[in-house]
């Protein structure tokens, strides 16, 4: 494939009879390798140039991914106008409303409840800024001030925020508003195309095992004992067994934990289209689900992916 059709700078290449000569001459300048976006496995083939880069392309994707595209910037919307940035002020906020989970690349709505100190101010929009921790967002409302005298009554106010960007792991969302109060909420942004999550943990040796399947049919286990990071393509016999297993989850409850020592604890996360479901289980419980394919399912998943 020529250079030019990889969007490569050619300035660098040696130029050869049959064109520029661009791959470099290293040990293994082409090759395979699982790279993570978003939290999301993914198997790109990577091609060392002899411009000093590195082309890596998505082979799920057919595509060229920029370095830049790994790194999405963290923003809120709506924002307040840069013109009017300096004259707003922050309304009084009394609680927040965050979503438990939700999916890197959808944005993460941000619900407040509170007030204005007098009728008439306008919600222009919002700031964002870093908090006290990596993890930690500080959300900031901002209201313009009603012109000429206004009643001295509070007003209610309830607003909406759009949190993007947001890498996998858990974010506390704190909101700086007017006075001392500052709620906050926190949410728990899974991987992009994660469909289904089992974590395993407990028994006599202190399980933590988890095993991730994406959309693009791409399963990655990580486990403690014994010390696992595999990633993997899965059979399709397991993402038709997958397929059919999870209506039947639909109105299914999480029943009381057992008593009992060293049972297996079951967490079972799949997303049903709109929203991250989950499902508590324990050894004992799993046998008696009114899913039925549940206990072969579970059997099916934990061998996925082991030596």
């Amino acid at each position: 494939m020529p250079a030019s059709q990889l969007a490569l700078d050619t300035s660098a290449m040696e130029r050869t009879p049959r064109g520029r000569r661009w791959i470099a001459e290293s040990p293994s300048p082409v090759r395979l390798a699982w790279v993570e976006t978003a939290g999301t496995p993914a198997m790109h083939l990577q091609v060392d140039t002899l411009a000093g880069s590195t082309l890596s392309v998505d082979l799920a994707l057919g595509r060229v991914v920029d370095a830049e595209d790994q790194a999405p910037e963290v923003r809120v919307e709506p924002t307040v106008p840069d013109h009017l940035a300096g004259a707003t002020e922050a309304p009084f906020v009394s609680t927040v409303d965050v979503p438990e989970f939700a999916r890197a690349g959808a944005p993460v709505l941000v619900r407040l409840h509170g007030s204005h100190p007098t009728p008439g101010w306008k919600l222009l929009g919002f700031e964002l800024s870093q908090g006290s921790s990596e993890n930690e967002l500080v959300l900031t409302p901002r209201s313009l001030r009603p012109e000429g005298p206004a009643l001295q009554v509070l007003s209610p106010l309830e607003a909406c925020a759009e949190l993007h960007g947001l890498l996998p792991g858990r974010h506390r969302v704190r909101i700086a508003g007017r006075g001392s109060e500052s709620p906050w909420g926190e949410v728990e942004v899974l991987p992009a195309g994660i469909v289904l999550r089992l974590h395993v943990t407990g028994g006599f040796m202190g399980a933590d095992d988890t095993l991730s399947i994406f959309d693009t049919g791409v399963g990655w286990r990580l486990a403690k004992r014994p010390v696992l990071d595999v990633k993997f393509h899965l059979p399709p016999d397991v993402l038709a067994a997958i397929d059919a297993a999870l209506p039947s989850l639909a109105e299914a409850k999480s029943p009381p934990p057992s008593a009992g020592a060293d049972l297996f604890g079951y967490e079972l996360g799949w997303w049903d289209g709109e929203r991250w479901r989950r499902l508590l289980l324990d050894d004992v419980t799993l046998q008696v689900s009114p899913a039925g394919e549940l206990p072969e399912l579970i059997g099916r998943l934990r061998a996925l992916g082991t030596p």
